[in-house]
């Protein structure tokens, strides 16, 4: 886990990957459970997992950032998904 300052977020424009909005409690559990959820739904390829996540706070939120960097991910299932868990992760 990494903290990072969101005015940071700017400097990682060259970067893609998946932001989660209010993400309270053990940050270890919503990795693990993120990391399930997109395997069982065909998303992390080649059982591929997210190793770390960066955090950071936002309007009192906790949020947390999936880099893409070295994960191998089916980004067609990733989109749908994403759309139908809005109102549940807040995903962006």
């Amino acid at each position: 886990m990494q903290t990072i300052n969101p005015e940071n977020l700017r400097h990682l424009s060259h970067k893609e990957g998946l932001i989660l909005q209010g993400c309270g409690g053990d940050i270890q559990k919503w990795l693990d459970g993120i990391n399930d959820l997109l395997q069982d739904n065909g998303i992390l390829l080649y059982g591929d997992r997210f190793k770390e996540v960066s955090v950071f706070r936002h309007n009192e939120c906790t949020n947390l950032l999936f880099d893409f960097d070295g994960v191998r991910l089916d980004i067609e299932k990733l989109a749908i998904w994403r759309l139908q868990t809005y109102s549940q992760f807040g995903g962006t």
